[in-house]
């Protein structure tokens, strides 16, 4: 999930909050993934809204926890993984 292509962001920052924020309370690991890897990536382009940085920091907590308990990792450890996963996948996009 998050080598893979980004999601292109559409319409206002509100829009894409409250579709993040639909896809963060379904409960599946993989769409908070997904809102992750779409933040982050849209971050690096241009800053998010403030309302979006905290949508991020909660999925980036969520995504780390769960990978800290399936992976037997520290958090510095998960954070770094995935910050290189995303910086490595994501050059050509």
């Amino acid at each position: 999930m998050l080598e893979d292509k980004p999601e292109r962001a559409m319409g206002s920052w509100n829009k894409r909050f409250h579709a993040n924020l639909d896809r963060m309370k379904s409960g599946d690991i993989c769409d908070v993934a997904a809102v992750a890897r779409n933040l982050m990536l849209q971050d690096r382009q241009h800053k998010i809204s403030s309302g979006e940085r905290r949508l991020l920091d909660l999925a980036k907590q969520i995504l780390v926890s769960e990978l800290v308990f399936a992976c037997d990792k520290t958090p510095e450890e998960v954070e770094v993984w995935l910050e290189s996963v995303l910086l490595d996948s994501h050059k050509a996009h």
